[in-house]
């Protein structure tokens, strides 16, 4: 079995180490170790060159993209990239996630141990700040014409693993055969959703476990509650994800509760740039116009950063 991993990153070269570091300890070590470096500005390429000369049991590859491409121009590529390796699996994660260095073990026994079955992927448990975070392992499903998502409840943790649908690619474990089925991220997304789009097509062609005996933590701060350019990609993205993942009753559904809600901001809410951002995220994701906005690029603030 032969395991690569794929890390995507963009300034933030201390977090890099931290990850990098953690794949130098594994007891089991991955066969490759692929940066994907979305042309950082801090130091990081400079870095990567002489991290790239020192030994280890592992081959290294640092794919430098040559321009900011977002966290899913990132995965994009360095998945392209691992498809086309002699890899049976490829782990995926950002610069923020440290696997325990058990990690890739627990993941290659847990594998051997269902050889022949159908499988996908597998992923991790994430710990952020000391506690199991279940934003990263969800099912997504149709319930009387509505779509639902759903939290993998904390009491599944306690199993060895349980199936789902939908994963972020903090700690995941991709089979390249399922990968080169399917296709790879979906680019035009720039970034948020477009692991949990991947992972429904990775549903698709066979199961996705949460193996409890895997675990990463996440050097993630807690989520903002300001408004940033992202809110725009997170809205736009998840329009498409329903449109080309559910019928088309439970889409046009969810696209009219959309367009209801940009009528009500737009009335109600205290901070026009939140309904601004909202709104066009919503025509944007029903047009199917994708890629990097012109407007909401990295970096952008809001005269109003309040999220209603």
């Amino acid at each position: 079995m032969k395991i690569c991993a794929v890390i995507v990153t963009y300034n933030r070269l201390d977090k890099l180490k931290n990850s990098l570091r953690c794949f130098s300890d594994q007891l089991r070590k991955a066969d490759e170790v692929i940066v994907v470096d979305n042309a950082s500005t801090d130091g990081t390429s400079d870095w990567l060159s002489g991290w790239k000369e020192v030994a280890e049991p592992f081959k290294k590859t640092v794919i430098n993209t040559g321009s900011n491409l977002g966290g899913s121009g990132g995965f994009y590529t360095g998945l392209k990239y691992a498809s086309e390796s002699d890899c049976d699996w490829v782990w995926v994660s950002d610069d923020d996630a440290y696997p325990r260095n058990d990690a890739l073990l627990v993941a290659e026994k847990f594998l051997a141990s269902r050889e022949g079955e159908n499988i996908s992927a597998i992923c991790s448990v994430v710990n952020e700040e000391g506690e199991i975070s279940l934003n990263h392992r969800k099912n997504y499903y149709s319930r009387r014409g509505r779509i639902v998502t759903e939290l993998i409840p904390l009491g599944a943790y306690k199993r060895e693993f349980f199936p789902l649908n939908a994963f972020s690619y903090v700690g995941t474990i991709i089979s390249i055969p399922k990968l080169r089925e399917v296709g790879l991220t979906k680019k035009e997304y720039f970034i948020w959703h477009d692991d949990a789009e991947h992972s429904l097509r990775l549903s698709e062609k066979g199961h996705i476990y949460c193996v409890t005996g895997m675990v990463v933590d996440h050097d993630c701060v807690s989520v903002s509650t300001t408004l940033s350019w992202k809110e725009y990609y997170g809205n736009r993205n998840v329009l498409d994800m329903y449109k080309n993942h559910f019928g088309a009753f439970e889409y046009r559904r969810f696209a009219l509760r959309c367009i209801v809600k940009s009528c009500y901001l737009w009335i109600f809410a205290k901070n026009k740039e939140y309904a601004r951002v909202f709104s066009r995220a919503v025509r944007d994701g029903i047009k199917g116009i994708l890629g990097l906005d012109e407007t909401y690029r990295p970096g952008w603030k809001p005269r109003d950063d309040r999220m209603y």
